[in-house]
């Protein structure tokens, strides 16, 4: 999945793109927090097996692909569920970003960038098989343990943390933390039966602490992933997501204007 960051930052680059449609306020905040609410899982002392049994849920991704490396929302699952709801709540519309985006991160950035590996160092689709990671500009081999542990070995979460403090620089992002807090209060879920709303300041919370600590980071090369890539991954989700979802866009905008 895409960092906390990245998320935001395409979102705000989105709302932007929006400026003729004059969102208010509220608009963007729920916009905001339906993007962010994805990522809430409830109770934040789940191992990793825990929270990805979880966002198997949250995120839309298919039940027999529980045991692949790679898991990419179904988009079409979540449609065909909510489009109803999309169509008229900005938060609805921020929950499908999110999924959007992840979606385009995986084919576009992260299965560009790796190859995860079996015992034998042969390329594999399936958790249960994957000892390594393979780096696919470098050739940098990673155990799977240390790719995903966040430690300073060099692994993928290092690289999110260096990827955030460059996207929050480039893009002059302010997260208003204050304001998404206050209004967080009367943040209410239209009807997705998938994840909790009244757990969304864990996840604000959560981005508050990222930010804060992508600015103290010293270290700012990247090891997995190309710093060209990740800005025109940003373009291509606001892009895209216009194009593909101009008509729902339009229809929420109507909506909400009456």
């Amino acid at each position: 999945m895409a960092s906390f960051v990245m998320h935001y930052v395409a979102l705000e680059k989105l709302i932007d793109s929006m400026n003729n449609y004059k969102l208010v306020s509220d608009d963007k905040n729920n916009f905001r927090l339906g993007n962010l609410i994805v990522d809430t899982l409830g109770i934040d002392n789940y191992d990793r097996d825990e929270k990805l049994s979880r966002k198997m849920i949250t995120h839309f991704r298919d039940e027999e692909d529980d045991d692949k490396c790679i898991q990419i929302p179904n988009i079409d699952k979540f449609m065909n569920k909510y489009e109803y709801l999309v169509n008229r709540d900005y938060s609805a519309m921020g929950y499908l970003f999110h999924l959007y985006t992840d979606k385009m991160f995986f084919e576009y950035l992260y299965e560009e960038v790796i190859n995860p590996l079996d015992k034998d160092m042969q390329v594999t689709n399936y958790k249960k098989d994957n000892y390594y990671v393979r780096v696919l500009h470098n050739n940098k081999i990673f155990k799977t343990s240390d790719f995903y542990s966040g430690s300073d070995i060099g692994g993928l979460y290092r690289d999110y943390s260096n990827m955030n403090k460059y996207l929050i620089n480039k893009y002059s992002i302010v997260f208003n933390y204050e304001e998404l807090k206050y209004f967080s209060n009367r943040f209410i879920n239209p009807g997705i039966e998938e994840i909790d709303y009244k757990y969304i300041g864990e996840v604000f919370n959560k981005m508050k602490d990222v930010i804060d600590n992508s600015y103290s980071s010293d270290v700012n090369e990247l090891n997995i992933f190309n710093i060209d890539d990740i800005d025109k991954f940003i373009s291509l989700v606001v892009d895209g997501f216009n194009n593909k979802y101009e008509a729902n866009i339009k229809k929420l905008v109507k909506v909400k204007k009456r």
